[in-house]
């Protein structure tokens, strides 16, 4: 029996007399915790090694992710897992009750995004049990569908201006900043809510630690964005829902089209980058994305916007 650590929490791999590596964590950061619970978990009945219920494996993995901003959404996603399957046991889960499921999946939902979270919670479970609670279940294939991305909503500079302005003549000075503060870092919204200007701005840059990614990224900021943070510590005075009723109020006022939401201004912020010559992998690392593919499409947007702009020369 082998302990470690990941992270913050011990983990345990072992190897059982049949020779099969058994690996799963302990819940715990204290080192005589995970041992008794290591010693109690290897020495469980053999019986317990072809049965292992749904309900449990879930309980498991919510344990295993209690700290994640996600941590609402894995419980929906396994809520609705526990409807369909019942408290099945795991060994016994086969293909055809997977494309079950996804075809359950795409009568249920019409996005072909939300199908995949969901279809890939089960996944996760599964893998879980495997990998963290060293159970055989099934390795079961998953293929999840292709999504069609629509063409994002790029602001121009001018739309951008009179949102700005239009904060600035109502005296909702929390919105104009962070407005700001969205055009020129190309932060998410989540992001831009969390940060804390004592410990996250320094000498001119910012530096997001709570993200998608989980892995901390620095953005300069513009001369802009250091005003506004010399006169602001946070954007915690409102949550996501309350800044998009007061956006879409905005909107309203604008007559901005639908398609133009917060999400757009991240959007902007890497295509006029891209405009202007940037390279894509510095573009993601400044939006903080894991994959390059994933900033490609700001590159495709910009040749798309290229054409459009050649377009005007026809007759």
């Amino acid at each position: 029996m082998n302990l470690y650590k990941r992270g913050s929490t011990w983990h345990c791999h072992h190897t059982d007399k049949a020779g099969n590596r058994i690996r799963f964590s302990c819940y715990t950061a204290k080192k005589a915790e995970a041992l008794d619970y290591a010693m109690t978990k290897i020495q469980a009945p053999e019986a317990t090694r072809d049965v292992l219920k749904l309900s449990a494996a879930i309980l498991s993995r919510e344990k295993a992710v209690d700290n994640s901003k996600y941590y609402k959404n894995y419980m929906r996603f396994h809520k609705q897992i526990m409807e369909y399957f019942g408290d099945i046991n795991l060994f016994e889960i086969q293909s055809v009750d997977v494309l079950s499921y996804h075809n359950f999946l795409k009568s249920k939902y019409k996005s072909a995004s939300t199908r995949n979270k969901y279809y890939l919670a089960l996944s996760s479970v599964l893998r879980h049990a495997r990998e963290l609670m060293g159970m055989d279940v099934p390795v079961v294939k998953f293929k999840l569908e292709r999504i069609k991305h629509s063409r994002k909503y790029i602001y121009t500079p001018e739309q951008i201006g009179s949102i700005i302005s239009y904060y600035q003549g109502t005296n909702d000075f929390f919105m104009r900043d962070l407005i700001t503060i969205l055009t020129d870092t190309g932060c998410r919204l989540s992001e831009a809510l969390n940060i804390n200007v004592p410990t996250d701005v320094r000498d001119g840059v910012l530096t997001i630690t709570i993200n998608k990614a989980d892995v901390p990224r620095t953005i300069p900021l513009t001369p802009r964005c250091v005003e506004v943070f010399q006169n602001r510590s946070n954007f915690q005075e409102l949550n996501i829902d309350q800044v998009e009723r007061r956006f879409n109020k905005a909107k309203d006022v604008l007559s901005l089209p639908s398609e133009a939401i917060l999400h757009g201004l991240r959007h902007s912020f890497a295509t006029r980058l891209c405009e202007r010559g940037a390279s894509i992998d510095v573009v993601s690392r400044l939006l903080g994305h894991k994959n390059l593919q994933t900033t490609q499409i700001y590159a495709q947007i910009t040749n798309v916007r290229l054409q459009d702009t050649i377009n005007l020369l026809q007759p």
